[in-house]
C-alpha cells in the first residue's frame, strides 16, 4: 500500500511540474526544443524548476552558431508558478575544439502580483551566458522576501547546452 501511495504521489509531483513557460519567454526562436529539466526542492516546500532549451541547428561545417535558453521558475509550495528568469545565449562553436559565448540577454516573467523583479542583468563569459536577477515579495509595501537568482547557460565544444 505504501508503494502504491508513493507511486501516486510521484505521478502527481511530475504532473505538477509540467513546463509552464510563456510564449514571451521563448519568443526569440520558434524552433526551441527542451534539452533537460531538473527540479530542486527547497526546505519550505517550494521548488525551482530549471529547463534548458536549444534551437535546432542544421550544419555541415565544424564551425557554427548555436542559440539556447535556460529558465529558472520558482514554484510555491502550493504549486503556483511565481516568477521566472530566463537567460538567452548565442555560442560560436568550432566542433570538438572550442566554444565562445558571443552574446547574452535575459528576460523575466512575474505570475504573482506580490512579487517583482528589482534588478536583472546578463553577460557572456567564456563558454557561458550568465543572468542575475533580484526578486522581491512585498506586502503592504514592505519587502518580506528577497531571492537573488543566478542562471548560467553553458555550452561544450560539441554544442551541448547545459
Amino acid at each position: 500500500m505504501k508503494r502504491l501511495i508513493s507511486i501516486f504521489c510521484s505521478v502527481l509531483l511530475v504532473l505538477r511540474f509540467v513546463p509552464n513557460v510563456s510564449a514571451s519567454e521563448l519568443e526569440k526562436s520558434e524552433e526551441l526544443v527542451l534539452v533537460s529539466e531538473t527540479v530542486k526542492c527547497l526546505e519550505d516546500g517550494s521548488s525551482i524548476i530549471t529547463s534548458v532549451y536549444e534551437e535546432v541547428v542544421q550544419t555541415r561545417s565544424n564551425l557554427y552558431t548555436k542559440t539556447g535558453s535556460k529558465v529558472d521558475r520558482y514554484v510555491s509550495a502550493e504549486g503556483e508558478t511565481v516568477w521566472s528568469l530566463t537567460v538567452h545565449g548565442e555560442f560560436r562553436i568550432i566542433e570538438g575544439a572550442s566554444v565562445t559565448c558571443t552574446s547574452a540577454s535575459c528576460s523575466t516573467a512575474i505570475y504573482n502580483d506580490a512579487w517583482s523583479c528589482t534588478r536583472k542583468s546578463a553577460s557572456p563569459s567564456g563558454n557561458q551566458a550568465v543572468a542575475n536577477g533580484v526578486f522581491e515579495m512585498r506586502v503592504l509595501g514592505i519587502v518580506i522576501s528577497t531571492e537573488n537568482v543566478n542562471v548560467t547557460l553553458s555550452c561544450d565544444p560539441y554544442g551541448n547546452l547545459y
